[in-house]
């Protein structure tokens, strides 16, 4: 299922949404693509998306980012696991055909107040399940990792995740 082009994606969460579920636990999702070649995809000025599944990676590359900068200063696990909750449950966020979008140029905006709503609470649960997931990695023996923090100024594509 798609909703103008963005796939509805199936994801591995406990967290309850609308996205839909993988049970099984050992398949890869796309959160956990993300996270995985993050450090590698962070480092291209330019990026040509085949599908809908490409964008989908592209989005939370740059929330990835996102997440990282948000964090950057924060001191331990237990903090940071607050203060991930900041930003992942936040629903003002923009989407496809929004001012401010960061992928605007390559996805199309939901066509009905309907689908921009389903969107919403897609890439909402999404976001949540990544930065649950990142914040484990961010923070290692309950520490910030150093090799992780310092992807925090690059850009991916030249994007800004404003």
């Amino acid at each position: 299922m798609s909703i103008n082009g963005t796939p509805l994606l199936p994801i591995k969460s406990a967290i309850r949404g609308n996205a839909p579920l993988i049970s099984d636990e050992n398949q890869k999702d796309i959160i956990d693509e993300a996270i995985e070649y993050f450090r590698a995809n962070v480092l291209f000025r330019n990026f040509e998306p085949k599908n809908g599944s490409d964008l989908l990676l592209c989005y939370l590359t740059i929330y990835i980012s996102e997440v990282i900068t948000f964090l950057y200063r924060t001191p331990d696990l237990a903090e940071a696991k607050k203060k991930v909750q900041q930003i992942s449950y936040n629903t003002r966020f923009a989407l496809p055909g929004d001012n401010g979008f960061c992928l605007n140029g390559f996805m199309k905006p939901p066509k009905t107040p309907q689908e921009s709503d389903k969107l919403r609470e897609y890439l909402t649960h999404v976001r949540q399940e990544c930065a649950n997931r990142l914040v484990n990695i961010l923070f290692q023996d309950n520490k910030p990792n150093k090799w992780w923090f310092g992807f925090r100024t690059r850009k991916f594509m030249n994007i800004d995740h404003t």
